[in-house]
């Protein structure tokens, strides 16, 4: 695995903020790359005051050092502090990739309802949901089905949406 350094928000919005650095972890390590998050790690260590955050720059400006590439997810945007790392990055010579987690396909229409892909291993369960009469819902980020099993919801078969999610953009 290669080392990487996550670039993504993390003020404001932090609930969002977290669930999207989650996802853009699973995307690393779904890469083979092992992603180093210092402003998901040290905040919780850390008061909020500029000595400290100062001090939790300077550690991950060293786990930086040992890192291959700084991954920037910028689907939300890029902040000031995303900007100070990718400013890091290249001083020290790193590349810096920029990717997007929810990068809109083409617009098409979802197909037919009987069309809708269904995992093999998942067909057991999905015969049970057309004879119980549960609901199946349309993914809101990519218009494909996810269900709710009495009350658990399910992530979306094609993007891994979920209402669990709630406070991920579906834009």
């Amino acid at each position: 695995m290669k080392l990487v350094v996550v670039e993504s928000p993390y003020a404001g919005d932090l609930d969002r903020n977290l669930s999207y650095l989650r996802h853009a972890l699973q995307d690393c390590l779904e890469r083979g790359e092992a992603p180093f998050t210092s402003h998901a790690l040290y905040p919780s260590a850390l008061r909020d005051d500029a000595e400290e955050r100062a001090l939790g720059i300077q550690a991950g400006d060293a786990w930086r050092a040992a890192a291959i590439q700084t991954v920037v997810y910028e689907d939300y945007g890029i902040t000031s502090g995303m900007r100070d790392g990718i400013d890091a990055a290249k001083a020290l010579g790193q590349e810096v990739v920029y990717r997007k987690l929810f990068e809109k396909e083409e617009e098409k229409a979802p197909p037919p309802k009987d069309e809708w892909p269904v995992p093999a291993s998942d067909l057991s369960t999905w015969l049970l949901i057309e004879s119980s009469g549960l609901t199946i819902h349309e993914c809101p980020r990519c218009r494909f089905p996810y269900y709710d099993d009495r009350g658990v919801p399910k992530r979306c078969y094609r993007c891994a949406w979920s209402p669990l999610d709630v406070n991920d953009s579906t834009d």
